[in-house]
């Protein structure tokens, strides 16, 4: 009866709140939510987990903020770049030296397990001036 009772509080309490220790498969899922084109590549800056590069693939970058800056730039329709949030507005000024605006494509929350770090990261894409996204093809 106590592995039962047990059982029942560890997959209906503990489990879900274990969500937030697995940000990379949340970034990868807001990655293919948000991705413009379907070889949309990205760049991460401040988050260089090896299992990111596993499941967001090797043609990923790993960078810092103005890297990931260049990235978009490099390729206004198809990049995305995921920085630390508050290195959000250091990107957006790097992005606007270069005549582009980046907006917010998803919010990731969470804790770095294996730096035992809480992490708040932002995926970010390039505004293209209409508003409505273009796909290379």
């Amino acid at each position: 009866m106590a592995a039962g009772i047990a059982y029942g509080l560890l997959f209906t309490t503990v489990a879900p709140s274990l969500e937030t220790i697995w940000l990379t498969s949340r970034i990868t899922a807001a990655v293919e939510a948000g991705k413009p084109c379907s070889d949309s590549r990205l760049a991460s800056a401040g988050y260089h987990e090896p299992s990111l590069v596993f499941l967001a693939g090797t043609e990923m970058l790993l960078t810092d903020v103005e890297g990931a800056a260049d990235h978009l730039l490099s390729d206004p329709v198809c990049a995305l770049a995921l920085v630390p949030a508050p290195d959000a507005a250091r990107l957006a000024e790097f992005a606007s030296a270069g005549g582009k605006a980046v907006v917010p494509v998803a919010r990731i929350e969470g804790v770095n397990y294996s730096k035992g770090k809480k992490l708040s990261l932002r995926l970010f894409r390039v505004e293209d001036g209409s508003g409505v996204r273009k796909t290379p093809g």
